[in-house]
């Protein structure tokens, strides 16, 4: 199991629920490179007009890089 901290703008919030971006992390955890860009890409398709941006950082065992 990872643990992860999110720091996310408006544009991410008001697109996406804490569920959402909690199960986004789970399913690329694996990729480090994945998460911020599928949080920020997703918030995108759901159509958000403001500043999308977000950080990604992961605790326990490091995961795969690509």
């Amino acid at each position: 199991e990872h643990d992860a901290l999110v720091a996310a703008t408006d544009g991410v919030w008001r697109a996406l629920s804490n569920a959402q971006v909690q199960a986004k992390i789970r399913a690329t955890v694996r990729h480090v490179d994945y998460g911020a860009k599928r949080i920020a890409a997703d918030a995108w398709e759901a159509g958000s007009t403001d500043n999308i941006g977000a950080v990604c950082v992961y605790f326990g065992e490091e995961p795969e890089r690509r």
